[in-house]
């Protein structure tokens, strides 16, 4: 079986460092006294920081039905309380997120002007996607 362009290997590896970082800043901002749920480990607790600790923060391609931006990728961010977040705290939670996702793209994907734009009751992912020349 063949693996992915070296190119998609490189822009995924770098969204993912991306959403490492956010998760580690959302976790230093917000995770510290939230009674987690009891299957969810404590932040930095497993080698992957979508499986613990308060947030599993992600970015998940959308084929664009019934959306005014086409396709692209939706912000989307769980919670891993044993509460669910007040409307408030959960608009606080996703504008932080996207604010510190957008910089850390900004970091590991310079010169794209990745961007978050509203999409209904969505953020989605905005800018130069393209791989260059194969």
């Amino acid at each position: 079986m063949a693996g992915n362009h070296p190119k998609t290997e490189a822009w995924d590896r770098a969204v993912q460092a991306a959403i490492v970082a956010t998760d580690h800043e959302m976790e230093r901002l917000y995770g510290a006294g939230v009674q987690l749920r009891r299957n969810r480990p404590q932040s930095g607790s497993t080698a992957n920081p979508q499986m613990d600790g308060l947030f599993n923060i992600n970015l998940v391609f959308t084929n664009g039905a019934n959306s005014l931006l086409g396709r692209g990728y939706s912000l989307d961010i769980e919670v891993g309380s044993n509460e669910d977040p007040s409307p408030e705290m959960t608009e606080r939670y996703t504008e932080s997120c996207r604010k510190i996702l957008e910089a850390e793209l900004q970091k590991s994907l310079p010169g794209r002007n990745l961007h978050f734009e509203r999409d209904g009751d969505r953020w989605k992912l905005q800018g130069d996607f393209s791989l260059g020349m194969a």
